[in-house]
């Protein structure tokens, strides 16, 4: 007990010094910030903005007659040299607003806006405390028309900042970079690795989360770092009981090489969720499957997608029944939907290290099939244009592919299990009656 208790704190002090050093060193690397216009600004960062627009090739976004960036936990203890992109916008040119540019609520500079773009600098003097507010005042706003009430400030291109001198980052990422590092160096200790293995995943797992954790508006969204730590906290708490399970049940403890896999697929998925929630992560269709799965909620289970000619058929909804319990926990749907896609994966990328070994016999080809199943491009485009039902489909079909190849004899239990599984996998996507058709039709 005492050397599993001496592993367990040693990694995950490791894991929160290295954590939170790698983020440093990421973020020092790449200090500044681009806020283009191409995708619409949390709303936890940004206020008074309105849905992004596109002219031919430009994007922008409208603001009201006033709007504000924050940046909590900037640090200034240097300056930091601005520039917004903006233009008026108006079709007659004695129109144009008088935009004032303020930083904590002063006025530093006042720019007459034209129906071109053009950049306006400021600077943000260091100073204390950390964090600032840009802010940008129109003198005159416009209405559109009838149709478009909105009060229509100016036109806002992109944003950069890029500070004076060397800096480090927000001192809440800061914190929860080393959260994390410290709550997933404990589970790999937890889960039976000895030292120089729990500090190795935890190494690599620290490094890979500081890359997006130190990018674009990350860093000063701090309910966004908040989030990553519970992630960590539900992944690292079903991790260890899943080994734990596992070593209780089965009449040997789980070989070293399960524990990998297990821990690749959970590490897996929490670099998944981590960068599916960044707050630059475009939404796609993650919107359109939050909407079908409130419709299966509200007891509309037949609805119909649109195909070119005319053709309609029924849209699957296997994955929003599958969801559907889950929804008594959270009211983001969205976020509850892609939490559940991955972690499917997760589970069929883990289950395909036991039909690999049974098949074989051979552990590192085990290991080496779950990594490849977590590093293969498609299903990543997949997830990241946010076609979930896609994506579960597949996993489910893994799932019941590999709950197939364990069939021995005919007992009850599995072969309801398989036909429950590949019901679902077929529920949930078209693409599943070619692929897992097929591939049932072989085994």
């Amino acid at each position: 007990m005492s050397e599993r208790l001496r592993t367990v704190l040693i990694a995950a002090a490791g894991g929160a010094i290295f954590s939170a050093a790698a983020l440093t060193i990421a973020y020092a690397a790449r200090p500044s910030l681009k806020l283009e216009m191409d995708r619409s600004l949390p709303r936890r960062l940004a206020s008074g903005f309105y849905d992004t627009e596109r002219s031919g090739q430009s994007t922008f976004a409208w603001t009201s007659q006033r709007a504000e960036i924050k940046l909590a936990g900037l640090n200034r203890r240097v300056p930091w040299a601005c520039a917004i992109r903006l233009r008026g916008g108006r079709a007659d040119p004695a129109t144009q607003p008088v935009v004032a540019l303020e930083v904590d609520g002063i006025a530093v500079r006042q720019v007459k806006a034209t129906n071109d773009f053009q950049d306006a600098p400021l600077v943000v003097p260091k100073g204390l405390p950390s964090g600032a507010t840009i802010s940008l005042a129109s003198s005159s706003t416009l209405v559109p028309g009838p149709s478009d009430p909105r009060p229509l400030g100016i036109q806002v291109d992109r944003m950069t900042c890029a500070p004076q001198g060397a800096v480090w980052p927000p001192s809440t990422t800061i914190r929860d970079a080393a959260l994390t590092g410290l709550i997933f160096g404990a589970a790999f200790a937890l889960v039976g690795f000895n030292l120089r293995i729990a500090l190795a995943a935890v190494l690599t797992l620290g490094t890979l989360q500081a890359l997006p954790l130190a990018s674009g508006p990350a860093p000063y969204d701090v309910p966004f770092s908040e989030t990553i730590v519970w992630f960590a906290i539900w992944i690292s708490v079903a991790t260890i009981a899943v080994v734990a399970m596992l070593d209780r049940l089965r009449p040997a403890v789980l070989a070293d090489s399960a524990r990998l896999a297990i821990v690749v697929s959970a590490g897996v998925l929490y670099l998944k969720l981590l960068g599916l929630s960044h707050p630059s992560k475009l939404p796609i269709d993650a919107v359109f499957h939050a909407h079908r799965f409130e419709w299966v909620l509200a007891g509309k289970y037949y609805f119909t997608q649109g195909m070119p000619g005319g053709v309609a058929f029924p849209y699957a909804i296997g994955l929003y029944v599958f969801a559907a319990p889950w929804s008594l926990l959270t009211h983001d749907h969205v976020t509850l939907l892609r939490v559940v896609v991955c972690s499917v994966q997760a589970i069929a990328g883990t289950l395909l290290y036991s039909m690999i070994v049974q098949a074989w016999d051979d552990r590192i080809a085990g290991v080496i099939g779950v990594v490849l199943f977590n590093v293969v491009p498609l299903p990543f485009g997949l997830l990241g244009n946010a076609n979930l039902t896609n994506t579960f489909g597949e996993a489910v079909a893994v799932v019941a592919v590999v709950s197939a190849s364990f069939l021995v004899g005919a007992r009850a239990l599995p072969l309801v299990a398989v036909f429950c599984l590949t019901t679902l996998a077929f529920l949930s996507h078209v693409s599943t009656f070619a692929l897992l058709g097929a591939t049932l039709v072989a085994l």
